[in-house]
């Protein structure tokens, strides 16, 4: 048989939910014999994909019979309909099985694709008033992030990258360690012993709020990103979106997936940064070294911006 050259829409394949909407169908017989087992019964075509959940399905070639959930509904030369598994597909029809599988899987991943995609357009617009009120916040941060920067040394900026690459939030104090507090250092830290190099005991003191903030990066902006193409989804209706290009659809449903981790991810950083603007907060930085002098004049400089926009510094 060779390949067709018929292309398939989605309304031309069945959807296949259970096991019933299998053996139910009129023309349906199972097992089957196919050549050279029945000299005249050969494979006609795939007419779907199925993937079931829950009980599985019998292979329908008769030599086989294994129980399986992921297959295809065939049709036969004689005009019956059974259903078998890939495997099977591939073993006894070879070439012209293979071809017809790369096209019924094509187009059950582009309609898997176009469901998504048409689901998601139902809460597209709540969700697009959720991304750009968290571009708005996070973009508001990230600018007083950089007038808190601002208001420091380079030395004192240093400090603050050394604190972020530690990825430790907890404020220390540092205290001399005593003589057995040396011996015991150097007794478990062999490396130590040749240098004679013993670093001050550390004793937390608290922890900067939202300190994961600091460490954000253009990275972590992705999810802004889609707001475009969320707008695409938007405005298309159903039949514009189901005429879209295979890019435009794997794009979009690329970032459907995404979005489940994304948003909660800048979720996260923008509640992270509102603990970090507060003035207290601000002024426990001294403890890693950050001069009072450079605090106030940040505090200042933070307090005048907020004002300017109706707001107040924690």
């Amino acid at each position: 048989m060779a390949e067709s050259t018929v292309d398939l829409g989605a309304d031309d394949v069945p959807t296949l939910k259970d096991v019933e909407s299998i053996i139910s169908r009129k023309d349906y017989s199972s097992p089957l014999s196919f050549f050279p087992d029945h000299r005249e019964r050969k494979f006609g075509g795939i007419i779907a994909p199925y993937h079931l959940s829950g009980t599985k399905i019998k292979c329908g070639i008769k030599s086989c019979r294994t129980p399986h959930w992921h297959g295809y509904l065939i049709s036969t030369s004689d005009g019956y309909e059974t259903n078998i598994g890939k495997d099977c597909g591939k073993t006894h029809f070879k070439a012209d099985f293979t071809a017809e599988m790369k096209r019924h899987d094509a187009l059950y991943e582009r309609r898997l694709k176009l469901n998504r995609i048409l689901e998601l357009k139902k809460y597209a617009p709540n969700l697009l008033r959720e991304l750009l009120a968290l571009q708005s916040a996070y973009s508001e941060l990230k600018s007083m992030r950089f007038k808190f920067r601002g208001c420091l040394s380079a030395s004192e900026n240093n400090r603050i990258e050394s604190k972020v690459k530690s990825a430790d939030a907890t404020l220390y104090h540092y205290q001399e360690r005593t003589k057995e507090e040396r011996d015991a250092y150097l007794e478990a830290n062999p490396a130590s012993r040749k240098s004679g190099s013993v670093p001050p005991k550390e004793i937390p003191v608290g922890e900067i709020k939202g300190f994961w903030f600091l460490g954000a990066t253009y990275k972590d902006e992705e999810i802004f990103n889609y707001i475009n193409p969320l707008r695409q989804v938007i405005s298309a209706n159903k039949n514009h979106i189901a005429a879209w290009k295979q890019g435009q659809l794997n794009a979009t449903h690329l970032w459907i997936g995404k979005s489940k981790t994304l948003i909660p991810a800048m979720e996260s950083i923008v509640e992270q940064g509102k603990s970090f603007f507060n003035v207290d907060n601000l002024i426990s930085l001294s403890i890693i070294g950050i001069s009072e002098e450079s605090l106030s004049h940040a505090v200042y400089e933070l307090k005048k911006a907020m004002s300017s926009i109706g707001k107040s510094l924690g």
